[in-house]
C-alpha cells in the first residue's frame, strides 16, 4: 500500500484532449504496455460502450499509476457542457485540478467556468496546453487568454513542436521565468519586497514559496505538451510528483468514506466510486450508510482503471477506490463504521435545463422503463424524471438533448427496453374574460327511473394564479343539498377538459344560484352532467381565451453577446427585464413563453459558441396571441372531428 496518495482530475475543453493525456500518462508510467488512441476506440478509461463508439467521454473514468511510494489517483472527465454532472463530481473528489486546453484552438469559457468550480470548492489548480505539436499550435496566445481567466497564471513548461523547456532551468526562457518568479513573489510579501530591491531571486529562494503558493491557488502553473507526440508528458508527470500538493489525511480513527459517482459496470453490477476521507477500511467490514440510515458490507474494494477491476484487502484515507453491491448508496452518501459520523456535504448540481417527453416503444413497458429510468438517475443524479400531471407525460429532464439521447441508448443496451422522446407538451391553460350566465339541464327517460338535473351558474373571472371558486348560493331548496357537491365536481371535471382548446380552465368562480331537481329522477350523476353542460354553454358567452406558461430567463453570457441575445429573446416574443454584471459576465434576465425556449439551451450554446448558460423557473401565465390561441383552437376541433379526443 503506498504511503503517499495524491487525487488529481483532468477537466477542460471538449476534444482537447484530456483522455488522450491521460492514456499518455498511463503509457509513461508502465500501466499500459502502448499508447492507446482515443480516436482509434483504444482507450482503457472509456470504458462504456457508446463512450468507445462515438470517441467521447461520457462517464467520469477512472485509473491510477504508482511511483516508488506515491500512488496517483486520475479522475477523467467529459468535456461537453451536457455532461457537467460528471465535472462538478469529479473536481469534488479531487485534491489537483488540471484543466486542459487546445493549443490551436480558442479557450471558451468552459476553461472560466472549471476554474470557478475549482474555486468554489478550494482546489488548488494548474492548465496543461495540449497539442502543443500540432502546426496550428499557438502557445503564446494561450498563455494570453488563460491569464484572462486567472492573473495567477504563471507558465512553468513551454513546449515547442517536438521539444519542450523548463521555464525555470533552460536558456532561452528568460522572459517566462521572468513571469514565473514575479508570479511567486506576489504569492510572498518578503520574497515581493527583495524582488522589488534585487530585481531578480534565485532557484532555491522561490522553490518553497512556489510550492506553497500553488497549494493556496495563489500561482496557477501553466504546463504545455502533446499527449499523441508525448512532448512534455513526462515533465507532467514530474510536476504531479514534484509540486502537485500532497493533502493531509487523518488515517486514524474510524472509517469515513463519500461517494461520489455510481456507475454501472456490465456483469459487476453497480459500482459505488468513492473517496475515503478518514481512517481505513478491510474487506468484509460492515459499514453504515450515515446518509441513509442503512447498514451494508464492503465485501469488495477495487482499484479501478478504467474497465479493469483489481480487488484489494483495504484501503486507506486519501484512496479512491470502487464499492460493490452496496444497496441504497447514491452519490453524494457517506459512508462509515460508526453511526455517529455526521454526513458530509455533498456538490450542488445545477437544475436540468432541457425535458423530454418520454414513453416507452412497447405498449405494457411503463414499468420496466420508470426502473431503468431510476437506475440512470443512480449513475446521473443531475438529471430528474416524473409524471407531469397537468399534460399526463413522463418528463426526463437534463442539461441537453446530447446527454438525454445517450440515456436513451442506454436504456436499450442495459435493459432490453426501447424508449421513445419527444418534445414535452406545453401545459396551456382555458380562462374566461368576461362574466356569463348560464342554464344547464340534463333530462332522460329511458323507463323507470330516469335522469334529471338543472341548475343556473354564473361564471366570472378571477385575478390570475386565483384558481377554482365554487360558491352555493341556493335557497329555499331548489336543488338539495345533498346535490351540491355533484354539481361542484361536475364543473371541476369539465374545466379538465377545457372548453375552446381541451386544456384546463382556470382563474374563475362559479356561483350556483338556482335549479330544479326531480323527486325521483335526480341523481348525483345528472346534476354532475348539468354542471359541465352549463360550463360549455357559459363558453359561449365568457370569452374564454387561452394561456401560456411565462418562464423567467437569468442568461449569463460575455458581454460581445449581449446584442445577439437580447435580439433573440425579443424573436422569442420575450421581454427584457433588467441587465446586470456578475462577474466578467452579463446576466440578463428575460420573461419568455416556454413554448419558445424548449430547445433554448442548445440555441444559446450555438449563439455563443458554447460561453453562455442559463438557468430557468416558471414566473407566471399570460394570455396567449390570438394566431397561437387560434391554431391551438383548430387543433382541439380537428381531433375532436376525428374521434381522438372527447369533451
Amino acid at each position: 500500500m503506498a504511503s503517499k496518495v495524491k487525487n488529481i482530475v483532468f477537466a477542460g475543453e471538449p476534444q482537447a484532449g484530456k483522455t488522450q493525456l491521460c492514456e499518455a500518462i498511463f503509457y509513461k508510467t508502465g500501466v499500459s504496455t502502448r499508447l492507446n488512441l482515443v480516436d482509434k476506440g483504444q482507450s482503457i478509461l472509456d470504458s462504456q460502450k457508446d463512450e468507445r463508439e462515438r470517441k467521447l467521454t461520457i462517464d467520469i473514468g477512472l485509473g491510477y499509476f504508482d511511483k516508488g511510494d506515491l500512488r496517483v489517483n486520475i479522475i477523467d472527465t467529459p468535456g461537453y457542457a451536457d455532461f457537467i454532472g460528471e465535472v462538478l463530481a469529479g473536481v469534488f473528489a479531487s485534491d489537483f485540478v488540471f484543466i486542459v486546453v487546445d493549443a490551436s484552438s480558442q479557450i471558451t469559457y468552459t476553461s472560466k467556468r472549471i476554474f470557478d468550480i475549482a474555486q468554489k470548492y478550494s482546489k488548488p489548480v494548474a492548465f496543461f496546453i495540449n497539442g502543443a505539436s500540432k502546426d496550428a499550435a499557438n502557445i503564446t496566445q494561450c498563455l494570453e487568454e488563460i491569464k484572462k481567466i486567472t492573473i495567477n497564471a504563471a507558465p512553468f513548461y513551454i513546449a515547442e513542436k517536438d521539444s519542450g523547456k523548463d521555464v525555470l532551468e533552460s536558456e532561452g526562457m528568460e522572459e517566462y521565468r521572468e513571469a514565473l518568479i514575479e508570479a511567486v513573489a506576489s504569492s510572498d510579501d518578503t520574497l515581493l519586497e527583495k524582488y522589488l530591491n534585487e530585481g531578480t531571486l534565485s532557484k532555491e529562494e522561490i522553490k518553497q514559496p512556489l510550492l506553497k503558493g500553488i497549494e493556496d491557488a495563489k500561482i496557477v502553473p501553466v504546463l504545455s505538451g502533446d499527449a499523441i507526440s508525448g512532448v512534455g508528458v513526462d515533465f507532467l508527470i514530474s510536476f504531479i510528483e514534484d509540486f502537485v500538493p500532497e493533502k493531509q489525511y487523518q488515517k486514524d480513527g474510524e472509517f469515513i468514506g463519500q461517494v461520489f459517482k455510481i456507475s454501472s459496470q456490465g456483469h459487476i453490477g453497480e459500482v459505488a466510486y468513492t473517496k475515503i476521507i478518514q481512517g481505513k477500511i478491510t474487506s468484509g467490514s460492515d459499514i453504515y450508510n450515515v446518509s441513509r440510515s442503512v447498514s451494508m458490507r464492503a465485501s469488495q474494494i477495487l482499484k479501478i482503471i478504467g474497465a479493469d477491476k483489481k480487488q484489494e484487502s483495504q484501503a486507506q484515507a486519501g484512496d479512491i477506490v470502487g464499492f460493490v453491491k452496496l444497496k441504497e448508496v447514491w452519490a453524494g452518501d457517506t459512508l462509515s463504521t460508526s453511526k455517529n459520523t455526521k454526513p458530509l456535504p455533498f456538490v450542488e448540481f445545477p437544475e436540468p435545463v432541457y425535458s423530454v417527453a418520454v414513453r416507452p416503444k412497447t405498449r405494457g413497458e411503463e414499468e420496466k422503463v420508470a426502473t431503468s429510468l431510476a437506475s440512470l438517475r443512480k449513475e446521473n443524479p443531475i438529471i430528474t424524471f416524473g409524471f407531469n400531471p397537468e399534460t399526463k407525460q413522463m418528463l426526463l429532464s437534463g442539461m441537453g438533448k446530447v446527454q438525454l439521447d445517450i440515456l436513451a441508448r442506454r436504456i436499450i443496451d442495459n435493459f432490453n427496453t426501447e424508449i421513445v422522446l419527444s418534445p414535452p407538451k406545453i401545459p396551456y391553460k382555458e380562462t374566461f374574460t368576461v362574466p356569463a350566465d348560464a342554464e344547464g339541464k340534463y333530462k332522460r327517460q329511458t323507463g323507470g327511473h330516469g335522469q334529471y338535473g338543472h341548475c343556473f351558474i354564473k361564471f366570472e373571472p378571477l385575478e390570475r394564479g386565483a384558481g377554482f371558486e365554487f360558491v352555493d348560493q341556493i335557497v329555499g331548496g331548489a336543488i338539495p343539498s345533498n346535490y351540491i357537491p355533484a354539481v361542484e365536481k361536475g364543473l371541476k371535471n369539465a374545466m379538465e377538459k377545457g372548453v375552446i382548446a381541451g386544456y384546463p380552465v382556470v382563474d374563475i368562480k362559479a356561483t350556483l344560484y338556482d335549479g330544479t331537481y326531480h323527486e325521483v329522477d335526480s341523481s348525483n350523476l345528472a346534476f354532475e352532467i348539468a354542471a359541465s353542460m352549463c360550463l360549455r354553454n357559459a363558453a359561449e358567452k365568457a370569452s374564454p381565451i387561452v394561456l401560456e406558461p411565462i418562464y423567467e430567463l437569468e442568461i449569463f453570457v460575455p458581454d460581445e453577446f449581449t446584442g445577439t441575445i437580447t435580439g433573440d429573446i425579443t424573436a422569442r416574443r420575450g421581454r427584457i427585464v433588467s441587465f446586470e454584471k456578475e462577474g466578467d459576465l452579463q446576466k440578463i434576465k428575460a420573461l419568455v413563453p416556454l413554448a419558445e425556449i424548449l430547445e433554448y439551451v442548445n440555441d444559446l450554446r450555438s449563439m455563443t459558441k458554447g460561453q453562455g448558460e442559463f438557468k430557468r423557473k416558471f414566473s407566471h401565465y399570460e394570455p396567449a396571441p390570438h394566431n397561437i390561441m387560434q391554431a391551438l383552437v383548430d387543433q382541439y376541433q380537428k381531433q375532436l372531428a376525428e374521434g381522438k379526443v372527447e369533451r
